[in-house]
């Protein structure tokens, strides 16, 4: 479900009196949006797996039925990957899914400082740092791990092992939002890609050994 009416969004883009605390707002709604977004995509290929496993191939009919579903769930899984590197590289360079660019667009130019459901400007507010910080520990694990299992099951193994490269990248700050529990999960997972791909004939980088 959308947070606000599609056009209040616009409306307070272009008013010319909006304050900080009002474009905080604004970047708040980006960012809770993609996580939404994030999750509906999650959801429906999950779900998509789920019936994938129960088709049993028999006559044509079916077979091109599974064919079509598969298709589906590929473009799932890439609609969610785009999304979620958006949401996990905040703020995006451009706006890659079409349904984002007409509302976000505009605020692209305003939106620098990095990171996902971080404020843009400082707010007197003594609770706020408290809110975004307890929102970012729930979302930004989950939406990894996530990313981590579609990679995984599309057999993407080398992205996987990249995750850890720009998890720990200090602009987005994303292991800070992670417990130890949730590290040693990640780390676990990252290790089963780079056990795949050994056993691919490959180096971790995904070099193929002679």
């Amino acid at each position: 479900q959308k947070i606000l009416p599609e056009d209040t969004f616009i409306v307070v883009l272009n008013h010319k009196l909006h304050s900080n605390e009002m474009r905080n707002a604004c970047r708040e709604y980006f960012c809770l949006d993609l996580y939404l977004s994030c999750q509906n995509l999650y959801n429906e290929w999950k779900s998509g797996i789920n019936q994938n496993a129960s088709m049993a191939i028999g006559d044509i009919a079916t077979a091109v039925t599974k064919d079509a579903h598969e298709k589906k769930q590929m473009g799932l899984a890439q609609r969610f990957v785009t999304t979620a590197e958006m949401l996990l590289k905040f703020p995006p360079s451009h706006i890659s899914e079409e349904f984002f660019v007409a509302k976000y667009q505009p605020m692209l130019h305003n939106v620098h400082h990095p990171g996902w459901l971080i404020d843009e400007y400082e707010t007197e507010n003594p609770s706020r740092e408290f809110y975004l910080r307890r929102v970012r520990s729930h979302c930004l694990p989950k939406v990894v791990l996530e990313l981590e299992e579609i990679l995984s099951f599309c057999g993407e193994h080398i992205q996987v092992l990249k995750i850890a490269e720009w998890v720990t990248d200090q602009r987005w700050q994303i292991c800070a939002s992670f417990t130890k529990e949730e590290i040693q999960e990640l780390l676990r997972r990252i290790r089963s890609a780079s056990i795949h791909i050994l056993s691919t004939s490959k180096d971790p980088l995904g070099i193929k050994l002679e």
